[in-house]
C-alpha cells in the first residue's frame, strides 16, 4: 500500500492480514460471515489511490472497501444477473483513474466500477 505495508487475503481463515515491509504482523481484520467486514473466502486485494483497501469477497459475491486501518467503508455487488451484480469475483485492480476493475470467474467477464462502486461497463464472456 502507500504506507509500504503488505496486505494479504487469508482465504482459509476469512480475514485480511497486514504486515510491515519487513514481514512483521501489524494487524488482522475480518471473520467468517456475510456482514460488513466479514468474508467468505476473500480471494484478492488491492489498494486504491486513496489508500483504501479493496477486497474480492468471492463467495459473498461482492467487493468490500475499507480504510487503511481496516474499518469497513462500503460494499457493493451481490449475486444476480444485472450488469452491476457479481458472481464469484476473483480478481480486483485499480487503474490510474481510481476505477475498480473486477474479474468474475462465475460470469467470465470483467466489470469496471467507479471509486464508489457504481457500474461503468462490462466486457467479456465465456468462450
Amino acid at each position: 500500500d502507500l504506507n509500504n505495508r503488505i496486505i494479504v487475503c487469508d482465504y482459509i481463515k476469512n480475514r485480511i492480514q497486514i504486515f510491515d515491509d519487513q514481514g512483521n504482523h501489524l494487524k488482522s481484520f475480518g471473520s467468517q460471515g456475510s456482514g460488513n467486514g466479514q468474508f467468505i473466502h476473500p480471494n484478492d486485494v488491492t489498494v486504491d489511490l486513496n489508500n483504501r483497501i479493496i477486497i474480492c469477497d468471492t463467495n459473498n459475491n461482492r467487493i468490500q472497501i475499507f480504510d487503511d486501518q481496516g474499518n469497513h467503508l462500503k460494499s457493493f455487488g451481490s449475486l444476480g444477473s444485472g450488469s452491476d451484480r457479481l458472481r464469484s469475483p476473483e480478481g480486483v485492480a485499480v487503474d490510474l483513474k481510481n476505477r475498480i476493475i473486477v474479474c468474475e470467474y462465475g460470469k467470465h467477464r470483467v466489470q469496471i466500477f467507479d471509486d464508489q462502486g457504481n457500474h461503468i461497463k462490462s466486457f467479456g464472456s465465456q468462450g
